[in-house]
């Protein structure tokens, strides 16, 4: 092992799981396609709009909800990650591990430009 290689790696985390939960680690997957948001009202509409179902080998429980659904008949998977780049970034990796390749960021952010004006508030 050189002095650059990481100890433990995104996958290991998943091997983890699925000999705690006693399941096989190549029925742990996600879709390819990965909607993911911080608020938990963008999260619950995401979740309606593509019917989706929470996975029960998902490790983070409702603090950080999982689950995969279908729109337009393309699987999706929907989570709600911890706010902060250090803590989205350890859940990403690992769903990479599981199969993600696409991943689209719906969110609220702050302007720090004084000109900018918001165009529409949104009520969910």
């Amino acid at each position: 092992m050189s002095e650059d290689e990481a100890i433990l790696k995104p996958f290991d985390f998943i091997k983890y799981v699925a000999e705690s939960r006693k399941i096989r680690v190549d029925s742990i997957r996600t879709p390819e396609n990965l909607v993911i948001t911080y608020q938990r009202h963008t999260f619950e509409y995401g979740k309606k709009t593509i019917k989706g179902k929470q996975v029960d080998w998902w490790p983070y429980g409702e603090h950080q909800p999982f689950c995969i659904g279908r729109f337009n008949k393309t699987e999706i998977g929907l989570s709600r990650l911890w706010i902060g780049a250090a803590a989205a970034v350890m859940t990403l990796e690992e769903l990479i591990a599981c199969g993600t390749k696409r991943v689209f960021e719906v969110g609220l952010a702050g302007g720090l430009q004084t000109f900018l004006q918001p165009r529409q508030r949104h009520r969910w």
